[in-house]
């Protein structure tokens, strides 16, 4: 009798384990690809989108993001900040620990990361993010001496000083760049922190497991010395790195990954076996013509023989007419700029009023002489549009530009070169802020000033100046897409979709 009634306790428990297996969340391990790779697992040097995605899951800042990606507390048990708004300080919680196990989290360790960031010679390619925090732009371009930055860790005590108040600070404290480096630890690795698994120590959430070159992925696996408040759902996450887009399709095809970037042609497909998707506009493409080349009639004429409703029906599968300059997804003041600030109505076609403005045809085409139209050579749609956009003046205005392709880094070169005259550019900005994204076109020669301290009227003012000189014509929004298994819930990233939060993922 006790021998029957412990076979079927045994074939109870055995049938429960089976009907929860799928829900035993914390024994699950979630497939990510991503379509670059890593150099480094150093979270000040972090670049690359792989990089970003391991430094934000396996360090956690003084602050750090919750499920519904609010700014709150980190590392920091809490902070004050001085009626200037200018002095902030943060105390570090007790008892938190490396993911060796047994070296203590300091304030001694964030002032020595934050310090490194801003270092020269370190070259943190998100080192401007700090620039906010007194000294830091002039110590960064080799001015001023590391000593004067306006970070000090005292006792438990992390003091930070502001050249100006910044409505950026605690959303900055969150990233990679401003993660904790133990001083001791990274002297030992004897210039070699980050370069390997056994070279890095992690505070965050996950630690860094492998690096396995045979297969090019990374393993990170749940930090079981992780006190912090966001603990991981999942045992761990393996990253297959260097992904090209059609062969993470056929990887989604083959239940082999359960969440990647992808690109918009793919998506339907992958929806229709029952895939999920997110959409992140955080890049608008414009039409850039230098007015310093240009005549201004010619450049408006131009803008006004675009045929917008032909860009538009050729711009399907989820590409958007922008609103702006500024992508869709920025922000300004921790709100959604668009929003707030309003949109900018595009230059409407007006083939006559287009006729008027370009004047003679020979004095236009001898201006025009020589010039093409160059787009990046990063998407499809952006070849169709340009074509679109000459073909459009070749048929009203018998002008003819041809258009050709070039890297990103070849248009910015050859725009503050002269080499060329008219492009179509990217804007977008670090953290999809408005303001950042703004001040980008510094970058290509359209802008000779930063908008970074701009207000929300004034920013709106220069993009509709822009728009109405003749200088900058938004044609497309291109988003970042990320496509996840049906399997895959409470996926969390940031505001640009580039950084998947793994501590909330669960895999059904």
């Amino acid at each position: 009798m006790r021998k029957t009634i412990c076979v079927l306790l045994c074939l109870v428990m055995s049938l429960g384990l089976i009907s929860c297996g799928d829900k035993n969340y914390a024994e699950k391990t979630v497939y990510f690809s991503v379509t670059d790779g890593v150099n480094s697992f150093d979270p000040q040097l972090a670049a690359t989108n792989a990089e970003i995605n391991i430094a934000s899951n396996c360090f956690e800042g003084l602050m750090t993001k919750d499920e519904n990606g609010k700014t709150t507390l980190g590392v920091a048990s809490n902070y004050t900040v001085s009626k200037d708004k200018k002095i902030y300080k943060f105390t570090v919680k007790e008892g938190k620990i490396w993911s060796d196990g047994q070296t203590k989290i300091t304030a001694a360790d964030f002032e020595f990361g934050i310090k490194r960031a801003v270092k020269k010679e370190t070259n943190a390619p998100f080192a401007s993010l700090l620039y906010c925090i007194k000294n830091a732009k002039k110590i960064n371009k080799g001015k001023m001496k590391l000593s004067k930055l306006g970070v000090k860790a005292k006792n438990n005590v992390l003091t930070i000083k502001l050249e100006k108040p910044s409505k950026y600070l605690l959303d900055f404290l969150t990233q990679p760049v401003c993660a904790p480096c133990n001083e001791e630890f990274f002297k030992e690795t004897i210039g070699k922190y980050g370069l390997d698994t056994k070279k890095i120590i992690t505070n965050g959430a996950f630690y860094i497991s492998s690096l396995n070159d045979r297969d090019n992925t990374v393993s990170i696996v749940n930090n079981q010395n992780y006190s912090g408040s966001f603990k991981a759902k999942i045992k761990s996450v393996t990253i297959n790195l260097e992904a090209k887009y059609k062969d993470i399709y056929k990887s989604f095809n083959n239940k082999d990954i359960d969440v990647a970037p992808i690109e918009c042609s793919y998506i339907k497909s992958l929806e229709t076996q029952g895939n999920n998707t997110k959409f992140f506009y955080n890049t608008n493409y414009c039409l850039y013509i230098a007015k310093s080349k240009i005549p201004q009639s010619i450049r408006k004429g131009l803008f006004y023989g675009i045929d917008e409703a032909t860009l538009e029906n050729n711009i399907s599968d989820y590409y958007l007419m922008p609103k702006g300059i500024i992508p869709l997804n920025n922000t300004y003041d921790n709100k959604n700029y668009r929003d707030s600030a309003g949109e900018i109505s595009a230059v409407k076609y007006n083939k006559k009023k287009a006729l008027k403005l370009i004047g003679n045809y020979d004095t236009a085409s001898a201006k025009l002489s020589g010039v093409k139209l160059v787009y990046p050579d990063s998407d499809e749609k952006l070849k169709l549009i340009s074509n679109l956009i000459v073909q459009s003046w070749q048929k009203d205005f018998n002008i003819y530009i041809n258009s050709e392709s070039k890297s990103v880094d070849e248009i910015k070169n050859g725009l503050n070169n002269d080499e060329i005259k008219m492009a179509v550019i990217p804007v977008s900005g670090d953290n999809n802020i408005a303001t950042e994204s703004f001040s980008g076109l510094k970058d290509f020669g359209v802008i000779n000033y930063s908008a970074t301290n701009f207000s929300s009227k004034k920013l709106l003012k220069e993009e509709k100046n822009l728009v109405k000189d003749g200088v900058v014509y938004p044609i497309v929004a291109i988003p970042n897409a990320i496509s996840y298994a049906k399997d895959i819930n409470s996926l969390v990233t940031s505001i640009d979709g580039v950084t998947i939060d793994f501590r909330f993922i669960t895999k059904d």
